[in-house]
């Protein structure tokens, strides 16, 4: 029989669901840092409120349950095949219409690459595309190992220098985001579940008109 140690290693100890608190919404927090109303899951060198690895997935949480997750500067660690299991998984856990959101060093950003944890590629706001099943389906890639289906926005933080830009028009300021290295500092990514709407059951199971009996003719006398 394997010992304690090596079933961490080689299987998923059974571990104790993480259920949503008796009042107010259910908020998960991974990343750097804590806000207040979040429950915060990782590891334990981070004082988070569960212990869990979330690179292990599934992670101990029910289906469609959960009503925000708020990721800090944890999505760009991830490699290219995590990042898929990730967004799979907190597309399991999160309600319909609910969100994740998150930030992360923008591409264009030095902090991108200068983060000895990062992994490539880094992140840029098309990078997340992917995750809809629309544009899986229109750019014919539904052999990608996705489930997810999600409707993003994006903006940026900035570190522009005021007086190269300050008193310059928006359409400077735009230029500027999109072409010039270091103009932005983090890229900010709101992802909504998208779920299909539900048909109602006689399109799902069309009914079938029953023909009418034609009337019997009588026979001649």
């Amino acid at each position: 029989m394997k010992s304690n140690a090596t079933q961490l290693v080689w299987g998923q100890p059974k571990r104790p669901m993480i259920k949503p608190p008796v009042e107010g919404l259910f908020q998960l927090r991974i990343g750097i840092g804590t806000e207040q109303g979040f429950l915060k899951i990782g590891p334990s060198w981070d004082s988070p409120d569960f212990v869990l690895d979330t690179k292990i997935m599934p992670w101990p949480i029910e289906d469609a349950i959960v009503d925000r997750i708020y990721a800090s500067f944890y999505f760009h660690r991830l490699t290219r095949p995590e990042r898929f299991e990730f967004m799979d998984e907190c597309y399991r856990i999160l309600k319909p219409g609910m969100q994740l959101i998150m930030v992360m060093p923008h591409w264009s950003s030095e902090r991108s690459i200068n983060d000895p944890l990062a992994q490539w590629p880094p992140l840029g706001a098309s990078c997340f595309a992917p995750y809809s099943k629309t544009w899986r389906e229109q750019e014919r890639m539904t052999e990608l190992p996705l489930k997810c289906d999600f409707a993003s926005v994006w903006g940026w933080g900035t570190d522009m220098d005021q007086s190269v830009v300050g008193g310059r028009n928006e359409e400077f300021v735009q230029h500027a985001r999109r072409h010039w290295l270091n103009a932005n500092t983090d890229l900010h990514i709101t992802m909504t579940r998208v779920d299909p709407p539900e048909q109602p059951k006689d399109r799902i199971f069309p009914k079938i008109a029953k023909a009418k009996p034609k009337p019997k003719r009588g026979g001649h006398r």
